[in-house]
């Protein structure tokens, strides 16, 4: 799906040239697909600097959470935003190909969610994240996006979020930032899901570690498990201090009825 979607022209410190090292294979002439598909990915990068202005002017806090397709991050945000909830109004846009199953699971913690669904796409956008916008409650200190999963895609698509957040799980192996650069080395936070598991998996986290920090030596790395509750705490904390969300305590008014303009 990359070549059809536009981020493979997207070009990014870790791969300088990248854009000038592809090959082109059909009768279309390099010049004119090169042209198409750098004006797709353009275009998202406008949205994205329009979303941001917005989120600023309506001093709302936002994170693109992303993670490869089972690494846990629907349970581990659930947990998470079913506490955080209680002290701030938050919201939860939810990508997926397919159906509201995640999101009604949110429901279920009572965050209130929207699924979007991208069928095809392998991504979030940011004109997608625009468009809907307008079903939100009013009045929300925070919106959390949870991004298709993918661990391509969406690290280069850029949503006007204020943090990028990567989610990796201890059954993925440890080797899975070095395949995947690109995520690993732009988060501002990174999070090792299902950590009751290392003695199970015999997983190497000094090995993990090292192969993080040689990518992105100086995010957060916080180590959770929705099975024991571990971390939890700390990855709030961290998520609150890096988005200045500490001092908004208190919840506002019922603003269920209530939409962003």
């Amino acid at each position: 799906m990359c070549k059809d979607c536009g981020c493979s022209t997207a070009t990014h410190p870790l791969f300088p040239g990248s854009q000038q090292k592809r090959k082109i294979s059909g009768s279309i002439k390099p010049s004119r697909k090169i042209t198409v598909e750098e004006s797709l990915f353009q275009k998202n990068q406008n949205e994205a600097i329009e979303n941001r202005k917005l989120f600023n002017q309506e001093n709302l806090k936002v994170i693109n959470v992303m993670s490869s397709p089972g690494s846990g991050k629907t349970t581990l945000l659930s947990n998470l935003l079913g506490e955080m909830k209680n002290h701030y109004p938050l919201a939860v846009l939810v990508g997926d190909q397919e159906t509201s199953i995640d999101a009604d699971r949110y429901a279920k913690e009572g965050v209130f969610a929207k699924q979007i669904n991208t069928h095809a796409a392998c991504h979030l956008d940011a004109k997608r994240i625009r468009e809907n916008l307008n079903d939100l409650p009013n009045n929300l200190k925070l919106i959390v996006i949870e991004n298709v999963g993918n661990l391509v895609c969406p690290a280069v698509f850029d949503l006007g979020e204020k943090l990028k957040v990567a989610l990796l799980s201890t059954t993925e192996g440890e080797e899975k930032p070095l395949k995947y650069p690109v995520l690993f080395h732009d988060a501002d936070i990174i999070v090792l899901s299902k950590c009751d598991l290392i003695d199970v998996l015999e997983y190497d986290l000094e090995l993990v570690t090292k192969n993080i920090r040689s990518l992105n030596p100086s995010a957060p790395l916080v180590l959770c498990s929705t099975k024991t509750g571990a971390g939890i705490s700390e990855l709030r904390t961290t998520i609150e201090t890096a988005l200045s969300l500490k001092e908004d305590t208190d919840v506002l008014g019922d603003t269920s009825n209530a939409q962003i303009n």
